[in-house]
């Protein structure tokens, strides 16, 4: 394994911690070997303080800035004054870096200009005061703050809505810690960035939280801002820019273009000349596709040694001349897969959980760039809004199981670095922010996740706490084995009924009403979320805007992404241009009033729902089912007329698949509305690409004429693809020229194409499943047939609406099933919810065909 300089002795010097509060007594072991008893020392009695907070004359201006903040939390704790005052010490509570203090730093590593140490500090009670010294300003900050959260205080989510301040007129505690974090990078960043009334409660969330730049890791995009600042040398040299299709263009380089690299490396000396103190530069190569295809770049090797040759020739020039500076890079797309070339020992590579091409795994690629030379840090995605749309239960930073099981193991792997792509969706994943902060900083805080979450239901609820761990365990994963709720009407009518629970219990205590308040509008917006996707014609349109003004009105309790739920999710005029949010900037503020108005229509709308079965969740990773060897089958059909509204399905190509879907298209299928209609809009999505929500190919040249058309969608990306079929008041039917192509339809509760006519598709029944479990609307006719040929359901003696279960007899398990002759809409919850006309165009979840294919192969 290879590591900076260090980080192999990079350790954690035990602790321990007696907290006394008023009458309670808490005491906190680290897991390690103990240190002796640390003398306690008193700071608050009866509401009066007894010592002051001492500076030291050299003391900084953001080291004065947090006396002020720390001596008011304990005023507003203990409703004691503290004095701030300058000396030497030694009594008193002592704040400031160790340079400033050299004898009560003595016995301990303070570097400041080490980025392995500059964020170590030592809290150190004794009978006459307490010690926090810090290596740098950004340590003595983080030691006040941890200070204050042995004291009792959190800032759990940003805002003074999601701030606890004990009440406590007795303040003691007994501390002797050395802290520094397991993780010298500590980034929870928003991916649509942030506003301007976020900005402020973000800062100080990750202030509060130990959650930093502590070693200011780089690796965003850099060749496109090369390219910008050079934008004349460019357009004389053409030849520095990547050969793609015959043209110099794109935003990619030619990296074996000499006269480039030395471009690139004159770059970076006025970057760190203009800044010398920079930790990292960035030599990430521009998102997307557009390598340079010329013979000299193909002659270097791969995608990624072509990547680690620019990064490693600035890192050997920075070694020379800017000793101590590090180069940063992703493992990433089509730079991905581990290079042949070894990597400078100051390179730093940061490896995506997310767009990994050539067939490996997360672990694969960790393995791979060690083995190459390089230090490892690590890129995760908690949440992505064109994933998860600001929705509860849908982001990984709702996956405390994951968090717990993945922060430990990536350090174990030998991550430092930590960096994760998030939304400012604190209703969803707020306690997933919270829970990966401690983790973050010292990764045994694993083991103690039970503790956490008691703790921020305790002290963030009060009397409420039962009903609102009920709600936040409806929404979250806290075990491996917990499932995602997949009936989202019935998710919010419980939810709803915690609330009304919470909001009874919590009906004396301002601070918890506050919060509960918060995470009513987080439901509401879930709500109007459900009624806008259920709504048709001038209903779609009057709810879109309902939810868009509900969006912008709760923005700044910060519960929602609001920055991309309004610029995603607002109709956008037909030019291209940005959507006019104007209509749903409603600046009225909710009143108590409306808010029990919310919430009583809420406990109206819906009901819990019992189907009779447990629903499954899913992956959406899909593969083709053939290492099944299903059997083959009469084909299936549906939509022998053209349906209504947009259309999903998925398909996928191989690496040795032509790079183009070849697709019979027609619409236009409402004759006496083809004078309004526009033509067929068709956008292809490829799974690998790194550039989310960005088609892959698009077509709108279909015109609403009601004749089949032959249109070619071209994709470079292997793998699995999204098809969106679009006909603006209108309908479209669309095939694959080549049925034998894999063309899988959703049908899911969330997401499901509105078929036509009668209808016979196919679903795969995992191994083991016992229950067929499902959901029926908009038809009574045909049947449910198990894969020996028996019909398991006959949906004409059910009602139209409704959900049905039935029960898998003994060796139907592992087979093919069938809906024939169906109408309307079947939507499946227990097993895979995807449908095709036979086996060899289905499509399955990645972990059902890599279980049951060992069962076959067996």
């Amino acid at each position: 394994m290879s590591t900076l300089p260090g980080f192999s002795q990079h350790g954690r010097p035990a602790c321990t911690t007696l907290l006394l509060l008023g009458a309670a007594v808490l005491l906190t072991t680290a897991p390690m070997a103990q240190s002796a008893s640390p003398t306690p020392v008193q700071l608050a009695r009866d509401g009066q303080a007894l010592i002051p907070v001492v500076l030291s004359e050299q003391a900084s201006p953001q080291v004065r800035e947090l006396a002020v903040t720390l001596t008011n939390l304990l005023t507003r704790m203990s409703g004691a004054t503290f004095a701030v005052t300058n000396g030497p010490g030694p009594g008193g509570l002592l704040l400031g870096v160790a340079s400033n203090f050299p004898a009560l730093a003595a016995g301990h590593v303070f570097a400041p200009a080490d980025p392995l140490q500059r964020e170590a500090y030592l809290l150190r009670s004794r009978a006459d005061g307490l010690h926090l010294i810090g290596a740098t300003d950004e340590a003595v900050s983080h030691a006040v703050w941890d200070l204050l959260h042995r004291l009792g205080y959190r800032q759990f989510f940003p805002g003074p809505t999601w701030e606890v301040v004990p009440a406590a007129t007795n303040l003691a505690l007994a501390v002797d810690a050395f802290e520094q974090p397991d993780f010298l990078t500590r980034r929870i960043w928003y991916g649509h960035g942030l506003w301007k009334y976020n900005v402020q409660p973000y800062q100080d969330w990750c202030a509060r939280n130990r959650t930093a730049h502590g070693f200011k890791l780089a690796t965003s995009h850099m060749y496109q801002a090369v390219i910008r600042k050079h934008r004349s040398v460019f357009a004389e040299h053409p030849e520095y820019l990547a050969l793609v299709d015959g043209k110099r263009q794109g935003g990619k380089f030619c990296i074996s273009n000499a006269g480039l690299r030395a471009l690139v490396l004159d770059d970076v000396r006025g970057q760190l000349r203009q800044n010398p103190d920079i930790d990292c530069i960035s030599m990430e190569p521009s998102d997307g596709v557009g390598w340079c295809e010329c013979e000299a770049c193909d002659t270097m090797g791969s995608i990624s040694d072509r990547a680690l040759t620019l990064a490693n020739e600035a890192a050997r020039m920075v070694a020379r001349e800017f000793p101590g500076t590090h180069i940063g890079l992703l493992a990433y797309s089509q730079h991905s897969p581990p290079p042949t070339l070894r990597v400078e020992s100051n390179v730093i590579v940061k490896v995506q959980t997310a767009f990994i091409r050539g067939g490996y795994t997360f672990d694969d690629l960790v393995r791979g760039w060690q083995t190459r030379g390089a230090s490892i840090g690590v890129g995760d995605y908690y949440s992505v809004f064109a994933w998860d749309h600001s929705r509860p239960a849908s982001g990984k930073g709702s996956d405390l199981a994951y968090i717990q099981e993945s922060i430990p193991r990536f350090h174990r792997h030998g991550a430092r670095f930590f960096m994760c792509e998030s939304s400012d969706l604190w209703g969803a994943i707020g306690l997933g922010h919270y829970v990966a902060a401690r983790l973050l900083w010292d990764t045994r805080e694993a083991e103690n996740l039970a503790a956490i979450t008691d703790d921020f239901f305790a002290r963030a609820f009060g009397p409420a706490r039962e009903p609102m761990e009920r709600y936040y365990r409806r929404i979250y994963r806290f075990e491996a084995g917990d499932r995602r709720p997949l009936i989202r009407g019935d998710l919010v009518a419980r939810l709803y009924r915690d609330l009304a629970e919470a909001r009874t219990l919590a009906a004396g205590s301002p601070a918890v009403m506050a919060r509960l308040d918060d995470l009513l509008l987080f439901t509401r917006y879930e709500d109007l979320f459900l009624q806008q996707a259920d709504a048709r014609g001038d209903a779609k349109s009057e709810a879109l805007t309902a939810l868009l003004r509900h969006v912008w009105r709760m923005r700044e309790t910060m519960m929602i992404h609001a920055k991309p739920a309004l610029s995603r999710l607002a109709p956008k005029p037909k030019d291209g241009t940005r959507a006019d949010l104007t209509p749903y900037q409603d600046p009225t503020p909710f009143t108590e009033q409306e808010l029990q108005a919310i919430l009583a229509d809420g406990l109206a709308r819906y009901e819990p729902i019992e189907p009779g079965f447990e629903p499954v969740a899913f992956t959406e990773e899909l593969v083709p089912a053939t290492p099944l060897n299903l059997p083959e089958v009469p084909d299936g059909t549906y939509n022998q007329g053209a349906p209504m509204g947009r259309q999903s399905f998925y398909t996928w190509r191989d690496e040795t698949d032509p790079p183009e879907f070849r697709l019979r298209v027609s619409g236009g299928h409402i004759i006496h509305y083809r004078n309004i209609a526009s033509p067929v809009q068709l956008s292809l999505f490829a799974d690998a690409n790194p550039i989310l929500d960005e088609p892959v190919a698009f077509d709108n040249r279909v015109p609403p004429d009601g004749t089949e058309h032959a249109i070619t969608l071209r994709s470079t990306f292997t793998g699995l693809h999204r098809l969106q079929v679009v006909a603006p008041s209108n309908r479209a039917k669309v095939d694959r020229i080549e049925p034998q192509g894999p063309m899988t339809l959703p049908a899911s509760l969330d997401e499901y194409n509105q078929l036509t006519g009668l209808w016979t598709l196919y679903f795969y029944v995992p191994r083991g499943t016992t229950v067929v479990g499902g959901y029926s609307a908009g038809g009574t006719r045909g049947l449910l047939i198990d894969g020996s040929g028996n019909t398991q359901c006959d949906f004409s003696k059910l009602p139209a609406t409704g959900y049905f279960r039935v029960e898998i007899p003994a060796g139907e398990d592992g087979k093919l099933w069938k809906f024939e002759g169906c109408n309307g809409r079947r939507a499946l919850l227990t097993v895979p919810p995807y449908l095709a006309r036979n086996a060899a165009a289905l499509l399955l979840p990645r972990e059902v065909v890599e279980r049951d294919r060992q069962t076959v192969e067996r």
